[in-house]
């Protein structure tokens, strides 16, 4: 899939956001759609794509990722809207991050219609929460 495919699908899927304020924009090669709470700004999503990267990132670091160089336009319309029905989810429910392991590691999990999705931090997000952890 082309970016411009995936602007064009970020679009249509900015208005299934009622009560948030979203903007499409593409920024480096990158198609995105940010999405915030109009009520509490601290709230947000984005949802980006080259056209094979996929990712939806919220606060804290915390994101879930799809690379797939092969992917078709129907795949790729699919993880979006999958991601955009992650972040509708995310926006409803404002989950938590819960603690995993003994490391000051954490994730946040989502429930969806579908069941949940897990959102996890980069290695070295995790690292440096790690080191904040030991050294308090």
């Amino acid at each position: 899939m082309e970016v411009g495919g995936a602007l064009e699908i970020l679009e249509q899927c900015a208005a299934c956001f009622d009560s948030e304020t979203t903007d499409v924009s593409l920024k480096d090669s990158e198609a995105r759609l940010r999405i915030v709470d109009a009520t509490r700004e601290e709230f947000w999503a984005v949802i980006s794509s080259s056209g094979y990267w996929f990712e939806l990132s919220v606060p804290g670091s915390y994101a879930i990722i799809t690379l797939d160089e092969d992917v078709s336009d129907e795949e790729a319309r699919q993880i979006l809207e999958r991601y955009v029905g992650i972040a509708q989810a995310y926006f409803r429910n404002r989950p938590l991050p819960t603690p995993v392991g003994r490391w000051g590691r954490s994730v946040l999990t989502v429930e969806t219609e579908s069941g949940p999705v897990v959102l996890r931090k980069s290695l070295v997000n995790d690292l440096r929460d790690c080191l904040r952890w030991r050294s308090a």
